[in-house]
């Protein structure tokens, strides 16, 4: 009612279709759509996460005490006329919570008063403020379409997940105490040996307390701040642990060593473009290099030899990415992308890369530019190795 702005009459008709009413949200009586209430978990997450992003609050830090949050809540207004139309919508939403494992629940309270003097009821929909449940609500729903909720959310999600890291730790501590106890171990010699405070031998052993967080936790501001670099969350390896040795099958295909991931087919591209001869996919993949920008096709490939790779592949590349590389016939291949705009040889821009890991020149022939850049190295442990490890025989083997 306040601003004005464009949109398609095709979406409005298709949504209006879907069972979307429309007009101002607090007149009209509205319901979850059918589809959305029939859905798998993945739609009732995306219907969720939208409602949330927009109308829902982010996480925050309690101002009593810095290590909690104050629970997460989602409200809509509704004429005082509209109650049960209003608590109808509401126990809707509290069922697709349900059904994603999440508890919650619906509270009503005065709303306002508008400029025709209608007044409106507050329906609130709060989430169990339980770490487990809002840990829950965070992974399996979250927040879509703002970015400021989405990031929060990701934040106190990876808070509350050291926390319960750190209380199922605490609980094998007390498993281990009351063991050592039953041994005839006291609270001085068990708290010195598991590296526990005394008082905290004494509940456990004593008294079979229940096991709580320990006092000194860090708050979320404190702990998150160590932990975050534009937009990243960085946490630290724990432990590691040995696998042990298992069975292990080989997977692949005889002569044709791909795999297909989220519907890509993956592997080293000079082993489907080969620089002499010709394989079953040379041809479409020409194609596609050298007329796929006019139906907005494109393609990423990715090896360690170029010199072995079909020379189109360099030539109708718009953006290749090149580490350093030494071996002649290497060298000779990115050569191909030569350009007046590269003053400099090939040889000599890739000698000036530091020899730091990462580092690499972009080649952007659309606006016939190098640029030096460094790319990060892999986050994960494993440093970026493959898996290749696989339980047991199961069905994809047959």
């Amino acid at each position: 009612m306040s601003q004005s702005f464009t949109s398609s009459h095709n979406a409005f008709s298709f949504f209006k279709k879907l069972g979307l009413r429309e007009g101002k949200k607090t007149d009209p009586y509205i319901s979850v759509p059918q589809f959305v209430m029939n859905g798998d978990d993945k739609v009732k997450s995306e219907f969720l996460a939208a409602l949330f992003g927009s109308d829902g609050q982010a996480p925050s830090q309690s101002k009593k005490v810095g290590s909690d949050f104050n629970a997460i809540r989602m409200s809509f207004n509704k004429k005082d006329d509209l109650l049960s139309f209003g608590r109808k919508y509401g126990e809707q939403l509290l069922k697709l919570l349900s059904d994603m494992g999440i508890k919650a629940k619906i509270s009503t309270r005065k709303g306002n008063i508008r400029k025709d003097k209608t007044k409106t009821l507050k329906f609130v929909i709060t989430i169990d403020k339980e770490i487990i449940n809002t840990s829950r609500f965070l992974e399996k729903v979250g927040y879509r379409y703002c970015e400021r909720k989405e990031i929060e959310g990701n934040k106190w999600l990876a808070y509350l997940k050291y926390k319960i890291e750190l209380c199922e730790k605490r609980k094998d501590l007390a498993k281990k105490a009351r063991a050592l106890h039953k041994e005839g171990l006291g609270k001085q010699k068990i708290s010195k040996k598991l590296g526990i405070k005394e008082y905290e031998a004494r509940e456990w052993i004593y008294y079979n307390n229940k096991v709580w967080l320990p006092k000194n936790i860090p708050r979320f501001d404190d702990w998150i701040s160590e932990r975050l670099e534009n937009k990243t969350i960085f946490e630290k390896i724990i432990s590691r642990e040995e696998a042990g040795k298992k069975e292990v099958f080989d997977i692949s295909v005889k002569d044709a060593h791909t795999f297909i991931s989220n519907g890509c087919v993956v592997h080293n591209c000079h082993e489907f473009l080969p620089r002499e001869g010709k394989t079953p996919a040379s041809e479409p993949l020409i194609t596609i290099l050298r007329e796929g920008r006019q139906p907005g096709i494109s393609l990423i490939l990715a090896t360690q030899q170029p010199g072995k790779i079909h020379t189109d592949v360099m030539t109708q590349s718009d953006i290749v990415i090149g580490h350093r590389i030494t071996a002649k016939l290497d060298t000779d291949a990115l050569g191909a992308l030569m350009q007046t705009y590269m003053r400099d040889g090939l040889t000599v821009q890739l000698d000036k890369l530091p020899r730091d890991k990462g580092s690499a020149l972009v080649f952007d022939d659309t606006n016939e530019r190098l640029y030096p850049i460094k790319i990060r190295p892999r986050i994960t442990w494993h440093g970026g190795s493959s898996p290749s490890l696989l339980d047991s025989k199961s069905d994809v083997l047959k």
